[in-house]
């Protein structure tokens, strides 16, 4: 059979990567013959993209079920290689995003050659995420703030989450709470919080390992079922309906650490695509959770100054004093009344209106 070239460039890479391997020549070969086959095949096939492998697997098992273990192992390397590919380094407006480190990393270098196995339509799919990952974090900053907007942004980034990703039929954030508490952030289903209630009654479970690893490690479970990780929270989740998930950790230092959870309710249920556009929601949450929580110490920061300057000009028009010494006395009110230093303020800009004294 002679390939053309468009079909030896894409497979080139890939099996250069398998020499790589530590396996033997026969399974490579064979891993090459089933890509080629499963390339060859997709052309034909007028599907959508994310779905292709199921279909292709599930017209073997009905033609020639004997060959489906070597076809499944053949394009789980292929799957693999693909997304080592997209996670090296994925090219989007001139950034390459290392979803590996989750960390935006500006370059002037030229593509990687490699970065030709990554189709088109994934590099489509992990911008649009992007987009919608970045709209969510953002779409709270024209409009007051209250508080539940933060929950609010949270709620628009997960909804955007289950869109995006199309093997997830529910997402949502878990913050570890206390020692061994989790606290669940807009779930896009009652499923999903109980779900973490029980991963801390029964003191297992994916979402609670990954945020104990204090990493930011991704936790895959292909099927609930098989899985023998969580022997009593496998079978919870499957009596709630989910059969696979993926859990990506969020870890900053000296933060309270968290995970972004995107559940399915078919075994295997998450292919290459979704793994890395859930990465690139898996990055944004994490700039949605922990920037947002830097901007409302900031903003509770920038009025406790407000009101302490405040202060200090009262007690400077009322006593003639300057301002070293005003912020002294707080100081030393705050000390004896066992107050904090912004509620001592509070309380002399309230009292403001009181008659002047005389004398310092």
């Amino acid at each position: 059979m002679r390939r053309d070239s468009a079909l030896t460039d894409e497979l080139m890479p890939f099996v250069a990567w398998l020499a790589t391997q530590p396996i033997p020549e026969d399974t490579r070969r064979s891993h090459r013959e089933v890509t080629e086959a499963f390339l060859l095949w997709s052309r034909a096939d007028h599907g959508t993209a994310r779905g292709r492998r199921r279909r292709y697997e599930q017209q073997l098992s009905e033609g020639c079920p004997a060959r489906l273990p070597a076809v499944q192992d053949g394009l789980d390397r292929w799957e693999q290689h693909r997304v080592l590919v997209a996670v090296r380094r994925t090219v989007i407006s001139g950034v390459v995003i290392d979803l590996a480190e989750r960390q935006p990393v500006v370059t002037t270098h030229e593509p990687d050659p490699m970065g030709s196995a990554v189709q088109a339509d994934q590099q489509d799919l992990l911008q649009q995420a992007l987009s919608r990952g970045a709209s969510a974090i953002t779409a709270g900053v024209s409009r007051p703030r209250t508080d539940g907007s933060y929950e609010e942004d949270l709620e628009v980034l997960t909804r955007a989450a289950v869109d995006a990703v199309t093997g997830a039929d529910h997402v949502g954030l878990t913050m570890r709470d206390g020692s061994d508490g989790l606290l669940s952030h807009a779930p896009t289903g009652g499923d999903v919080a109980e779900l973490d209630r029980l991963q801390v009654s029964l003191g297992e479970g994916p979402c609670r390992d990954a945020i104990l690893s204090r990493t930011t490690a991704l936790i895959e479970v292909e099927d609930f079922a098989t899985d023998p990780r969580w022997p009593r929270f496998g079978p919870a989740a499957i009596e709630r309906g989910f059969a696979s998930l993926l859990s990506f950790a969020m870890a900053p230092e000296n933060e309270t650490p968290g995970a972004i959870n995107f559940y399915s309710r078919v075994p295997r249920g998450f292919d290459v695509t979704d793994r890395i556009v859930a990465g690139a929601f898996a990055m944004q949450a994490a700039v949605a959770v922990y920037g947002a929580k830097r901007v409302a110490h900031l903003e509770t920061a920038l009025r406790s100054r407000d009101v302490i300057g405040q202060a200090k000009g009262v007690l400077i028009e009322r006593y003639g004093i300057d301002e070293v010494q005003a912020f002294t006395r707080l100081v030393n009110a705050s000390q004896a009344t066992n107050l904090k230093l912004v509620d001592v303020a509070k309380w002399v800009v309230s009292e403001r209106s009181t008659p002047r004294h005389t004398g310092a």
